[in-house]
């Protein structure tokens, strides 16, 4: 069965269903789950749209990719209260927690909003590269080729002491004597093989609160034994 328009033919039955030439202008479209909106010349579907029974599903399977074209674009909630991501032509890439923006790209790089967690590493792959710390930025930790790291502090004071970095340790039970603060000095003397050459303690004798007591303790390796104290510096 054909039905015409000015002599040309637009609907026509088939086995199977029907076929339209031309456009279709609806008020509305329905399908049950599972039945498919397809795409493609090719005999399985380059693309389909459908539901099933607990999922709406866009589904490529073709050569190329799901290439969303506009000025600005966003995802949102059901309701259409609370954007998750927004693309802006020209413009960031931002994206939600709730309703308020985390993470976002800008000329430079990105800006994140709020703590960062990274579960394996973090790599600086240009040498020169800095991470800079406080809000001018007056602490620099920077990496330079076969040579090591630099920390760079940047004080307002001219005429004075400055710590450049402090240790600190804190102990999740109860403080005793012998609780302190260290650093470690290891070289590889085989491959493979790091060894701990020196070591600086500063460690507490006496938690008497406001007497309280400190050494500062040097350790070194000889004889490949474990670094041993060399030298002590006690309070008085």
């Amino acid at each position: 069965v054909s039905l015409y328009h000015d002599n040309s033919v637009k609907l026509a039955t088939t086995a199977t269903g029907i076929t339209v030439t031309g456009s279709i202008a609806m008020d509305g479209l329905h399908l049950d789950d599972n039945e498919k909106i397809t795409f493609g010349n090719s005999a399985s579907p380059d693309l389909e749209i459908f539901h099933d029974t607990g999922n709406s599903i866009i589904k490529d399977t073709g050569q190329g990719g799901i290439i969303l074209l506009s000025n600005q674009f966003q995802i949102q909630n059901a309701s259409g209260g609370t954007v998750g991501a927004d693309f802006t032509e020209a413009g960031a890439v931002t994206l939600y927690h709730n309703g308020n923006a985390k993470f976002a790209t800008d000329a430079d790089g990105i800006n994140v909003t709020g703590q960062v967690d990274v579960s394996t590493d973090v790599n600086l792959t240009t040498d020169g590269r800095a991470i800079k710390l406080g809000a001018s930025e007056e602490v620099t930790l920077t990496h330079v080729h076969d040579v090591g790291v630099t920390l760079n502090v940047e004080n307002s004071t001219t005429n004075g002491v400055t710590d450049v970095l402090k240790l600190q340790a804190q102990s999740s039970g109860t403080p005793a004597a012998g609780i302190g603060t260290g650093i470690e000095f290891s070289t590889e003397t085989a491959a493979g093989t790091l060894e701990t050459g020196g070591v600086i303690e500063s460690v507490t004798t006496d938690l008497t609160p406001t007497e309280e007591d400190f050494d500062m303790v040097f350790k070194t390796m000889a004889q490949g034994a474990t670094a041993a104290e060399r030298l002590k510096l006690n309070g008085s």
